[in-house]
């Protein structure tokens, strides 16, 4: 409820939503850095030359497109450790046959910079595997099996 509004102008319905007369249902937040979590394809990264021996790795400067076709990217920086045991752990994972997911998460930043960026490799056998059957099949056996569950519990 906004300072402006007086207690009479909202009311609630059934569904605990607030409804406004003659309010705009507008908010706009202004947010300092926003929480990022998104996967990105291995082969990003896979191609990524690694220095053997006790020389560092170098950092890696990452740019993703944001959105397809509009030109607006953001850049990350990753260290470079923690590239090479990714890099390594993927091309380990592909000479079995198998890939992961890989998982970019930070900080995006106003001027298009992804602040404290991690990169985390979940390995095949981390991921839940994917159940046969539709989406619809899926449903019906999960609402089946706890259909069953309350009628237990029921009697």
């Amino acid at each position: 409820m906004t300072p402006n509004m007086t207690k009479s102008a909202v009311s609630l319905n059934r569904h605990d939503a607030i409804i406004a007369t003659g309010v705009e249902r507008r908010v706009d937040v202004k947010l300092a850095v926003l929480p990022l979590n998104f996967s990105i394809p291995p082969e990003m990264i896979i191609h990524t030359e690694i220095v053997s021996g006790d020389t560092a790795q170098p950092d890696l400067d990452l740019t993703v497109e944001l959105v397809e076709g509009t030109g607006a990217f953001a850049t990350a920086r990753l260290k470079g450790a923690t590239v090479k045991r990714v890099v390594l752990a993927i091309r380990a994972d592909m000479a079995q046959g198998k890939v992961g997911r890989l998982v970019l998460s930070g900080r995006m930043r106003r001027n298009g910079v992804i602040g404290e960026a991690g990169i985390t490799y979940l390995a095949p056998e981390r991921l839940i595997p994917r159940l046969p059957g539709t989406k619809k099949e899926r449903r019906e056996r999960h609402e089946a099996t706890f259909a069953s569950k309350r009628h237990q519990n029921a009697a």
